[in-house]
């Protein structure tokens, strides 16, 4: 069985990210791109439940192809995390069909599906009503800033607080 590997950037990130919620704020959240279970399983030790959501298909990225071993290895991977971390539920299904499915508002929306603007964009309208803090992953990718720039410019929201890991966070609640 596949081992769970998380970078030391990555890790620092996520946890940095994490403390940056008020301690309330840290009861529930949705991961839309799981994968591997890699950041999950962070999420895990500091949030209180963690709804992980992936599709595991062949082609889900906006110009991200994965085989179907890598898949396997990451699906064997999510359920060693499962394991290890009794507070995760894992919806294998697309991200807009997931964000119909769960219905109660969450602390914490963290997207790590899609790559180019128009992705971004729609995966951030998708789950912008269902949690106070949306965040994500690949600040640094161009698409990805630029939706999640015009989110925060269009909703009179500061800019998102950035991590070293290319995570982002935006409270919608900070008007």
């Amino acid at each position: 069985m596949k081992r769970i590997r998380e970078s030391a950037a990555q890790k620092q990130g996520l946890d940095d990210l994490i403390e940056t919620l008020p301690p309330g704020q840290r009861k529930s959240m949705v991961e839309v791109g799981s994968f591997s279970g890699e950041g999950t399983s962070i999420f895990a030790k500091k949030i209180g439940f963690v709804i992980a959501v992936d599709p595991y298909q062949a082609y889900w990225g906006d110009d991200e192809e994965h085989t179907q071993y890598e898949i396997e290895e990451a699906k064997e991977a999510m359920d060693l995390a499962m394991k290890q971390h009794y507070n995760i539920s894992l919806l294998r299904m697309k991200g807009k069909d997931a964000c119909t499915f769960i219905r109660p508002v969450v602390n914490l929306v963290y997207l790590d599906a899609a790559f180019t603007q128009i992705g971004a964009t729609t995966m951030i309208r998708q789950w912008k009503d269902h949690c106070r803090f949306i965040g994500g992953h690949d600040y640094d990718m161009e698409g990805v800033k630029a939706a999640v720039d015009a989110f925060a410019c269009v909703n009179q929201l500061p800019p998102p607080q950035t991590f070293q890991d290319t995570s982002w966070l935006i409270d919608q609640h900070d008007k």
